[in-house]
């Protein structure tokens, strides 16, 4: 089941950019952006994933990360993306409890 939730996606948006600097120091970019995840599958050509697969990225970043590739740009990080998205979405008070979102 895809989950489209503009109210997800502004709890996400709420948060700030994932990328820190190796030291604990997060990025400070003020305009936060959801990023869909796309290597968790389940999207095809010109579709988004599911809303509950998204993580809070600055514009820069969010750029970087497209310009880059999704995979190798997590890798260059140490971000799992994929857990971080999952937590976020149980955390969200939008995505209601019990709603399969896939993986653990």
């Amino acid at each position: 089941m895809k989950i489209r939730s503009k109210k997800h996606l502004a709890f996400i948006r709420s948060h700030q950019c994932l990328v820190h600097d190796g030291r604990g120091q997060r990025c400070n970019g003020t305009i936060i952006q959801a990023h869909h995840l796309t290597f968790c599958g389940g999207h095809g050509m010109g579709l988004k994933e599911c809303d509950s697969l998204t993580v809070p990225l600055c514009h820069s970043h969010h750029i970087n990360l497209h310009h880059i590739g999704e995979k190798k740009w997590w890798q260059h990080w140490d971000i799992d993306a994929e857990q971080v998205a999952r937590n976020l979405s149980k955390q969200s008070p939008e995505i209601a409890q019990g709603v399969d979102i896939g993986g653990a």
